[in-house]
């Protein structure tokens, strides 16, 4: 039976220790989950707005009127690591989804100044099944206030419709219905 020598643990290119196993058991250090909430959205909304707005909803507590995820860092150097899964369909093929910190929309592509529209992708597609769209980002909040991560979504075409968490064709027996997730994770500096 080997002993436990080792109490600091620290990447070989690191001249300071990352992580520290303490006396009583528990880490500290850089990486460390130190908190999480997640938000769930099991029923359905739609949007026919050309132009982007929150998607209704709760926070993970089941409070407000947007569905989006609250987390308070203990330290304004921490991270945020953000995971999402949308369940979405446009019966058009050309909805938009963005993210947001409060109202500073975050994780985007370039301006190219080509009328395009800067977000997390196209929501669904013209055939009406749902599209599942999954992502990750680590964010700098660099606050020990309440930050809110949300999201807001449009549909581009025409008077279409956009769909969260079911297929554009409804009550089919081979569609599914879904759920869409958020999960905000404070990570340690």
């Amino acid at each position: 039976m080997s002993t436990l020598i080792t109490t600091n643990l620290k990447h070989a290119s690191s001249s300071s220790n990352n992580l520290v196993l303490n006396s009583n058991g528990s880490v500290t250090g850089a990486g460390k989950i130190l908190q999480y909430q997640q938000s769930t959205k099991t029923d359905i909304t739609t949007t026919t707005s050309s132009t982007h707005a929150d998607i209704l909803g709760t926070d993970q507590n089941g409070s407000g009127s947007v569905f989006c995820v609250k987390i308070t860092p203990s330290s304004s150097s921490n991270k945020v690591l953000l995971s999402w899964n949308i369940g979405n369909c446009s019966d058009a093929g050309q909805g938009s989804i963005q993210l947001f910190r409060d109202s500073t929309q975050i994780h985007m592509g370039d301006d190219l100044s080509d009328n395009s529209t800067r977000g997390l992708g196209e929501g669904g597609n013209g055939g009406g099944a749902v599209y599942n769209q999954s992502g990750q980002y680590i964010d700098s909040p660099g606050t020990t206030s309440e930050v809110t991560y949300k999201f807001q979504w449009a549909q581009k075409l025409g008077n279409n419709t956009m769909y969260l968490n079911r297929s554009a064709y409804g009550n089919v027996s081979y569609r599914m219905y879904t759920q869409s997730t958020m999960i905000a994770m404070e990570v340690a500096a």
